[in-house]
């Protein structure tokens, strides 16, 4: 067995193997990268028996360590686009066991519908072969594929024997009646006793502005707008090193609205006495512009800063800012601006 697994790993610093027990090994690495390998890139076997491994713990003799895990790369298979993140990787993985990695290369519309992890999983119980999850209130089976997976029996769903040597199994049973398998259709039908149900209805997460935010964009039929102006849209107002500005603005449409609106920009505007730039949403076409248009009302920041601003606007304001009539809202916007107009020409020209 030491000259197997010395050539199966074929690490570049030695590794010195001494006989504990029966069936017990201490492993000794000369190199911290070596050791890693061997942990991670498991599960190892000889002679189709898994091979467990674990590290000592403190005052912990070699003699004394319990296994009872072994580390599984684990394809979870038919996953729903809008499933396929790292988070759902970890609520499956730390239902499945102890998670420990996640193969973040494959996430967001992987071409087999699958999300790998990494996961610690107790080999002194069945292994799990799928697990039930809800998506937007309806139940979704999801299977597990084990890679690297060493001697199993597909009776009791347990590591170290075969179904020919099982003794809790017939080895004469209908292979269709079996948890496991190769028989189509056998995976589908999973027993009550082996399904665990979380509730993952959580709203997609996807960092704006990445190749992710745009895949997604593009499934639901949108594109994002352009804009004009500064980069960020918010800064927390220090001009320290703890100063930090984020853009926390996207702007998306339907394709169809693009048809409508196909000169329409975001213009980022500064804000003095705000931590957030004013954003404008300007829809004006080429048609519009060549014709000859009234200057628009703009807010000036100096009247801001004077007392009397907010009387004004509260006097031109005759609803509730919460009515949700917006033909109501756009009168009193234009009575707030007509108010403001007046009173700059009366105190600031």
């Amino acid at each position: 067995m030491k000259n197997v697994l010395k050539n199966v790993w074929r690490l570049p610093k030695r590794v010195i193997i001494r006989d504990l027990d029966k069936n017990r090994f201490a492993f000794q690495f000369f190199s911290a990268a070596n050791k890693a390998h061997v942990l991670n890139e498991g599960p190892w076997a000889f002679d189709g028996n898994i091979l467990l491994l674990r590290e000592p713990m403190g005052l912990e003799q070699p003699s004394e360590v319990e296994f009872s895990k072994a580390r599984f790369w684990v394809k979870a298979m038919h996953v729903p686009p809008l499933k396929q993140t790292s988070s759902f990787a970890k609520a499956m993985g730390d239902n499945l066991g102890t998670l420990i990695n996640c193969d973040d290369s494959n996430l967001y519309y992987a071409a087999d519908k699958s999300v790998n992890f990494q996961v610690d999983v107790d080999v002194t119980k069945p292994l799990r072969r799928g697990i039930r999850v809800m998506v937007q209130g309806k139940p979704l089976w999801i299977t597990f594929k084990y890679v690297k997976l060493p001697k199993f029996c597909y009776g009791c769903d347990r590591l170290g024997h075969t179904l020919e040597g099982c003794e809790t199994v017939d080895p004469s049973t209908d292979k269709a009646l079996l948890q496991y398998g190769p028989i189509p259709g056998s995976l589908s039908i999973p027993p009550p006793d082996t399904l665990a149900n979380i509730a993952l209805d959580e709203p997609l997460t996807i960092e704006p502005g990445t190749d992710a935010f745009k895949k997604e964009t593009a499934r639901q039929g949108q594109k994002c707008l352009n804009y004009s102006g500064y980069d960020y849209t918010w800064w927390n107002h220090r001009d320290d090193d703890r100063s930090v500005e984020e853009r926390l603005d996207w702007y998306c449409a339907s394709i169809e609205w693009f048809l409508l609106f196909s000169m329409a920009k975001n213009v980022h505007v500064d804000a003095k006495l705000s931590d957030h730039l004013l954003i404008i949403l300007n829809l004006r076409s080429k048609e519009a512009r060549s014709c000859r248009v009234k200057r628009s009302f703009e807010f000036e920041n100096m009247w801001a800063l004077d007392k009397d601003c907010e009387d004004v606007i509260k006097s031109a304001w005759k609803v509730d800012i919460t009515s949700s009539n917006i033909g109501m809202v756009e009168e009193n916007l234009d009575a707030c601006a007509k108010a403001l107009a007046r009173w700059n020409s009366s105190f600031f020209s």
